[in-house]
């Protein structure tokens, strides 16, 4: 008898269900993407010296999310030049990059350390993506570097 209930309870709610077009099955596959967005960022520039336009190598070059918290750390090459390249979630968040001189006069002179923000709007898309993909975006960043002046002590590195 309780059974005969249940089963009638069942149809019942099936029907109910039915009619407001609620179905347990489907017949269309559906495409589910599970993830975060994410893209590719290539930040890059060229530091040299204020006076002559030389480049400087062995710039340490600091990227960071704010003025005082730097993720990556690189040195500028032979050309004076430097290119990270980032994969990960799109955020687009602006990017603090900040250039020290940490070998003393071994490169040309000591440098005054100097900074700048490449923000979101400074991004340029150089290739799209597709699904979560969203591209690849690049930034310049130059510098031209000032000589340490005798007052001015240099910065203390950042471990």
């Amino acid at each position: 008898m309780k059974r005969g209930i249940v089963k009638s309870l069942d149809k019942l709610i099936a029907a109910v269900l039915a009619l407001l077009g609620i179905t347990a099955t489907g017949c269309e596959e559906q495409m589910l993407e599970y993830g975060s967005p994410y893209a590719t960022f290539k930040i890059r520039g060229t530091v040299t010296q204020e006076a002559t336009q030389e480049p400087v190598e062995g710039i340490r070059v600091l990227l960071g999310t704010t003025e005082h918290y730097y993720y990556d750390t690189l040195h500028t090459d032979a050309q004076g030049k430097y290119e990270c390249v980032e994969g990960g979630v799109a955020m687009f968040d602006t990017t603090w990059v900040k250039v020290e001189d940490v070998d003393g006069a071994a490169h040309g002179g000591s440098f005054a350390a100097d900074s700048a923000m490449l923000t979101p709007e400074q991004l340029v898309m150089t290739e799209e993506g597709e699904g979560w993909n969203i591209g690849t975006f690049e930034g310049t960043l130059d510098f031209s570097l000032k000589p340490q002046s005798e007052e001015q002590p240099a910065e203390t590195p950042q471990p």
